[in-house]
């Protein structure tokens, strides 16, 4: 066994993809890049897609509407019989 062989997230997305348009392991191993050994292994881990990456949870930037969205809401609140667009 190779130590330290990487496998890339879009070797896994094409893998599982392959796998489940039906393709027999061997097929979708060669699609993929990789051996059929090695595509084994992944597909038999529980966590295949579970490696994505997490959406972020935190702010990556002020929101610029901040001080002005309940104004703005307020507005869009009375309408004026015109829609969005007329009320602001």
């Amino acid at each position: 066994m190779l130590l330290g062989v990487v496998v890339k997230k879009t070797h896994l997305t094409k893998l599982v993809f392959e796998r489940n348009q039906g393709r027999p392991i061997s097929m979708s191993a060669i699609k993929a890049g990789m051996s059929r050994n090695t595509a084994r292994k992944y597909l038999r881990q529980d966590e295949v897609m579970e490696q994505r990456q997490a959406p972020y949870a935190w702010m990556t930037h002020q929101d610029p509407l901040e001080v002005v969205w309940p104004q703005a809401l307020a507005i869009l609140a009375r309408g004026s019989g015109t829609g969005g667009q007329g009320a602001l």
